[in-house]
C-alpha cells in the first residue's frame, strides 16, 4: 500500500509537481528574486543609499563624514494552497483516470498564483512603504505617450519608439536616495501585455536601414517579457 512507501511516493508527486510548476511558470519570473524568511513575522528588506563622490584629503590627512540613506520594504509569508476531497468510490470508478493528474495541476496552480502575484506588482493597488504604488507621478517613473498617438488612437512603430526613448531617458536620469548621484540605470527589459506583443517584436527586431536616421537603436538590447495578466496597451522599462 502508499503506506508502505510514504518516501517513494512522496518523491514521485513532489517531482510531478515541479514539472507541472515549471511547465506554467510566469514570463515575469526575471524580473523577481527569490528571498528566505525564517517565520511568518514581519521583515524588512533594507537597501542603503550610495556614497556619493569621494572629497579630496585636506591638508591635515583629514576626510570629511557623511551619512548615507537608507530605505525598506516590508516582506511576510504567507500560505496558499488547495485542497481536493475524493471519495473511495469516486477513485473507483474514475476509470478514464480524469483525477490522475492532481498533483501536476497542483504544480500548474501554484505557478498560476505566483504569476498573478508578480502582475499585481505592476498592475495592481498595492503600496510600497511611502504609501505610493510602485509606478506614480511622484516617483518620476511614468511618463505620458499621449503625444505618440497617432489620428486611429493605436501606437505606430515610430511613436512607440519615441515613446521608448523617453522611458529610457526618465531612467538615465533616476538619482540614489541622496537625490544627487546617478544610479546609471540601464534599461534591460520592456514588459507589455498581449496587445502590443507583435508591435514592440517589430520594434526590437533588426531591419535593414536605408539612412542613419532610421536606424533602430535598441536592436539588440532588451528582451521582450509578455504575461496575459497586463491588459490593455500599457508596457513596462526595467533595468536590473
Amino acid at each position: 500500500t502508499t503506506s508502505d512507501f510514504p518516501l517513494t511516493v512522496a518523491n514521485a508527486a513532489n517531482k510531478v509537481a515541479a514539472d507541472g510548476y515549471a511547465a506554467a511558470e510566469s514570463g515575469l519570473k526575471p524580473l523577481f528574486r527569490q528571498r528566505s524568511l525564517s517565520d511568518f513575522k514581519t521583515s524588512t528588506s533594507v537597501r542603503l543609499g550610495g556614497m556619493g563622490m569621494l572629497a579630496e584629503m585636506t591638508e591635515s590627512g583629514e576626510f570629511t563624514a557623511i551619512s548615507r540613506g537608507e530605505e525598506g520594504e516590508t516582506l511576510q509569508l504567507r500560505t496558499f494552497g488547495r485542497r481536493l476531497d475524493l471519495s473511495r468510490r469516486l477513485i473507483i470508478n474514475d476509470d478514464q483516470n480524469l483525477f490522475g493528474d492532481t498533483t501536476r495541476a497542483l504544480g500548474e496552480a501554484a505557478a498560476q498564483t505566483e504569476a498573478a502575484l508578480m502582475a499585481d506588482l505592476l498592475t495592481g493597488d498595492d503600496t510600497l512603504s511611502d504609501g505610493l504604488p510602485l509606478f506614480d507621478d511622484a516617483r518620476g517613473n511614468v511618463i505620458s505617450v499621449a503625444d505618440a498617438v497617432d489620428a486611429g488612437g493605436f501606437l505606430s512603430a515610430q511613436p512607440l519608439l519615441w515613446a521608448l526613448s523617453q522611458a529610457r531617458l526618465v531612467m538615465r536620469q533616476l538619482k540614489n536616495l541622496d537625490g544627487i548621484t546617478p544610479i546609471a540605470a540601464t534599461p534591460k527589459y520592456i514588459v507589455a501585455g498581449p496587445e502590443l506583443e507583435t508591435e514592440i517584436e517589430q520594434l526590437l527586431s533588426e531591419v535593414y536601414a536605408p539612412s542613419q536616421g532610421d536606424v533602430n537603436p535598441f536592436v539588440g538590447k532588451l528582451a521582450l517579457l509578455v504575461d496575459p495578466r497586463i491588459e490593455g496597451r500599457d508596457w513596462y522599462l526595467f533595468a536590473l
